[in-house]
């Protein structure tokens, strides 16, 4: 246990653990003696009080682990730094993610190399508990998308079509959407089939279960059009343009460590690369 606790982050110290449920909880504290200010780069020594905080790390012989750290809040002995207080961080873990970065990168591998399908399925097996956006959706980008007076099913065979192109017809994907007539049609599902793409659809009623979608057309909505009074097509084409290339390049995100899209992707591929 020791080692792998080393190998998360050499700072860290194993405790102890206990088996719950098939769940491995392993307790883990900090090594350092002193803890650098993330306002003003001063080091500390002084802990003004710790708490505990739980995350997901990678499964021990199929079992679940949670990682347990008594994590420490610091007081900052720099008069000048605008906090007197501040959390100790590690490189391990980002911001407020309930998963370490092993993990997330394991889960990221899995989707980009396998359809959501299979990628569930080998991390329900090894025990990860895990959202079924994660899996689809991993950087949150926007492939593909068209405008059109009604919602018809050429508008969305084009629009697939477009993404498959652009995005090189990458293979083993999943296309999810709700229940519309059009997602059903005949046209659609054969361009499904021909591209091998499995087709999953939300529940009836169950808007929820396209919740990553529904989020963007909410912000679209809330953070463009809603504002703008549109004097023509062209003016509202351009400003859904506009949007969608800040949604992908400049919005950052909470569920991507509050990257954008852009930067997510860039950074994967860096790592992919390292590692090879």
């Amino acid at each position: 246990m020791e080692e792998l606790v080393k190998m998360l982050d050499e700072n860290l110290e194993y405790k102890s653990h206990e088996i719950v449920d098939g769940c491995i909880y392993m307790k883990i504290v900090s090594a350092r003696t002193e803890v650098k200010c993330p306002f003003c780069a001063e080091y500390s020594v002084k802990t003004h009080s710790t708490y505990e905080r739980s995350f997901q790390d990678l499964p021990i012989q199929g079992m679940k682990v949670t990682l347990v750290l008594n994590n420490r809040k610091m007081l900052c002995r720099n008069s000048e730094c605008e906090h007197t207080t501040f959390a100790e961080r590690f490189d391990f873990i980002s911001g407020k993610s309930k998963k370490t970065k092993r993990l997330e990168a394991e889960i990221v591998r899995l989707s980009l190399n396998l359809s959501s399908v299979t990628a569930a399925k080998i991390l329900s097996q090894n025990a990860v508990s895990i959202g079924k956006s994660t899996i689809d959706l991993f950087s949150r980008r926007v492939v593909a998308y068209g405008i059109s007076p009604k919602h018809s099913t050429y508008l969305i065979t084009s629009t697939m079509k477009r993404a498959l192109n652009d995005s090189g017809y990458p293979q083993q994907l999943t296309f999810h959407s709700d229940q519309g007539a059009q997602y059903t049609s005949k046209a659609f599902r054969t361009l499904l089939r021909v591209n091998n793409i499995v087709q999953s659809f939300s529940r009836s009623g169950k808007p929820h279960d396209n919740a990553v979608a529904e989020a963007f057309f909410s912000a679209l909505k809330k953070e463009e059009l809603y504002r703008i009074n549109f004097k023509s097509e062209r003016e509202f084409y351009e400003c859904v343009d506009n949007y969608i290339m800040f949604y992908n390049t400049q919005r950052p995100h909470g569920t991507l460590a509050y990257k954008t899209p852009e930067r997510f992707e860039e950074l994967y591929q860096q790592k992919q690369k390292k590692a090879s």
